[in-house]
């Protein structure tokens, strides 16, 4: 077994409460409630949204997503981690969508592929929180 193979097996994921939309917005002041996340690199503003609707004040948008919250292990320790979830789901011809924390990289694939793209991280080695 690889350094990141065992990683992979001391990281759980769990799937995020809720459904979301990833939104482009020109809007950079304050968040509404609903906004789950918000990333700006100075080039432009994307939002992430929880609601089981698309956002209605968004014009460019993308959705419905469901997230993986993958907590890694051992953070910035395994090259090759979010690559090994991402090129799994990949794999299936799933799209993802990542952003990652300090401790957890959440990927977001369309909400009518959740299932296939859970079976590809089952397969790559990744399980489910307890």
């Amino acid at each position: 077994m690889t350094q990141l193979d065992e990683v992979i097996a001391d990281s759980p994921y769990e799937l995020a409460d809720g459904t979301f939309w990833m939104a482009r917005s020109e809007d950079r002041g304050a968040d509404p409630g609903a906004v789950w996340g918000n990333f700006n690199d100075g080039l432009e503003n994307t939002r992430v949204i929880a609601s089981t609707e698309p956002p209605a004040e968004e014009g460019n948008f993308y959705g419905p997503l469901r997230a993986f919250r993958l907590r890694v292990s051992k953070p910035f320790a395994a090259p090759g981690f979010l690559a090994a979830a991402c090129t799994a789901v990949a794999d299936r011809g799933i799209a993802v969508l990542v952003i990652s924390t300090f401790t957890y990289d959440y990927v977001f694939v369309r909400a009518e592929r959740i299932a296939d793209a859970e079976a590809a991280l089952r397969e790559r080695g990744f399980h489910a929180s307890a």
